[in-house]
């Protein structure tokens, strides 16, 4: 079972945006728009039209939620500021959900 299916998340996105994706899911997750016209409206996309990583705070701000910038190591991030999306090598994006000494769940 997919974290997507175990919290009965449905795709509003395409896969072809993963910052968008996971802000979706984060969205839909804490009964907010999780519409990608909601989330991107009035943003300054990049030159392939997807969602910047810098763009996160302004997205999720115009559904009412509310993001901070962290730069740390994984193994350094606090449990309070879970869940949190996750910038990734190649332009991919993963919510991390949940975190202990020797396991995580993410969204991807």
């Amino acid at each position: 079972m997919s974290i997507a299916e175990a919290f009965e998340i449905t795709p509003t996105t395409t896969g072809q945006d993963p910052v968008l994706e996971c802000l979706s899911f984060l969205a839909q997750r804490y009964d907010r728009p999780a519409s990608p016209i909601v989330l991107t409206a009035g943003l300054a996309l990049s030159e392939t039209g997807l969602l910047p990583f810098h763009q996160i705070e302004s997205a999720l701000d115009h559904v009412g939620m509310r993001a901070e910038p962290v730069r740390r190591p994984l193994a350094k991030l606090q449990g309070k500021l879970l869940p949190a999306v996750l910038e990734l090598a190649d332009d991919r994006a993963v919510v991390l959900l949940e975190r202990n000494a020797s396991q995580i769940l993410i969204f991807e």
